[in-house]
């Protein structure tokens, strides 16, 4: 399971600091105990919305299976002015990758979008991947993603 990934954060044309969103928190090959003829609600978060212009990315939502529950990724950082320092958000290191400046946080299924520049980029790819932040909206993350094995 993966929780979707956060948007990036918009910039005032270049003007400050930027962020891209984070991946997803992640979980991978959890045991669980499952009862037969029982149904178990599963939630898949949806990715970070971006902001229109200048402003903070939206954090992707969370994904759950019954009781177990992973975060969607902080969405990055963005300035609607033309003055301030950014801090970038954080995630513990090994659950969820931190957006790198104006990249998006890849996680282990999917793959952070990148920044090319001015207005352009990657779109991130797969699942609870944190979006790009570029010199005016920034890029939505990814939708998360809950697979099953019995």
């Amino acid at each position: 399971m993966i929780g979707g990934g956060g948007a990036g954060g918009g910039n005032n044309y270049g003007a400050c600091d930027h962020y891209g969103g984070n991946s997803g928190f992640w979980i991978i090959k959890h045991p669980y105990t499952v009862t037969p003829s029982t149904e178990y609600d599963v939630v898949v978060g949806a990715g970070g919305t971006a902001p229109a212009h200048a402003g903070n990315g939206g954090a992707g939502g969370d994904t759950s299976f019954d009781s177990i529950t992973v975060l969607g990724g902080t969405g990055g950082i963005g300035f609607a002015t033309g003055s301030g320092a950014g801090v970038i958000p954080t995630r513990t290191p090994g659950i969820s990758k931190t957006g790198l400046v104006t990249e998006g946080g890849s996680s282990n299924f999917g793959i952070g979008g990148i920044a090319t520049g001015g207005y352009t980029g990657t779109a991130p790819v797969g699942y609870g991947a944190g979006g790009y932040s570029n010199d005016t909206a920034g890029l939505g993350g990814t939708q998360g993603v809950c697979i099953i094995e019995w």
